[in-house]
């Protein structure tokens, strides 16, 4: 989970603590504006306060619970609400398919409860509609083409570097295996899986800014 330093009003007082940056809700880099908090309340041996962000990408809030620690000026952050602490996703997926985004998340979701099943199943559709997405949105590949391919055919297809299908294939092969009643992947853990999916992600980034420089000659 990415965070940043920031001031945090607790009542009255002014603190530094961590805060999120990444929203709980969609995935999006945010920017929060911290909306209320509670007193501090007594659990246990701790000094305990809920805090209020609002963030812009998706008009929600979500919730911390900061600790107070030995140092007057200084919290420490304990949980945040909702639970799924999303990955940090980069803006070019989000403006090819806002359909991978939601199937990433529910994904990354059943990943941070520790069902890696569930993920790697939810993972390798989100590739699927991800490679789709970008034929249709990038590529200008007719739709009805492109919905009734297997996610192999259209990996060969629409990704042509070579690298990039071994890449993906890698992926399509470990999530395909998580749907199996008979897995044959057992001695690959789902770290590795996750790992080449990370990179999958960055060269569809890296394609997509290549494509869509921020100046023009």
């Amino acid at each position: 989970m990415r965070t940043k330093i920031m001031s945090i009003k607790i009542k009255n007082s002014s603190y530094q603590g961590l805060v999120p940056t990444v929203c709980p809700h969609c995935g999006k880099y945010v920017q929060p504006t911290q909306q209320n908090s509670t007193h501090f309340l007594k659990y246990e041996k701790n000094n305990i306060a809920l805090v209020t962000f609002h963030v812009l990408c998706c008009n929600k809030v979500f919730f911390t619970t900061y600790e107070k620690t030995t140092k007057d000026t200084s919290l420490k952050l304990l949980y945040t609400y909702p639970f799924g602490q999303f990955d940090d996703l980069p803006e070019s997926v989000h403006i090819i398919s806002e359909r991978f985004v939601d199937l990433y998340k529910q994904a990354n979701a059943a990943e941070n409860l520790n069902h890696f099943e569930l993920a790697g199943t939810g993972y390798r559709n989100a590739l699927e509609v991800l490679i789709k997405d970008y034929a249709i949105n990038e590529l200008n590949r007719p739709k009805k083409e492109v919905v009734k391919k297997k996610l192999y055919k259209a990996i060969e297809d629409y990704l042509p570097s070579i690298d990039l299908k071994n890449l993906a294939d890698v992926v399509r092969i470990l999530g395909n295996d998580s749907t199996h009643y008979e897995q044959r992947h057992k001695d690959i853990d789902f770290k590795t899986f996750k790992n080449y999916m990370n990179i999958f992600i960055k060269v569809i980034d890296t394609n997509y800014l290549i494509k869509h420089p921020p100046v023009s000659r």
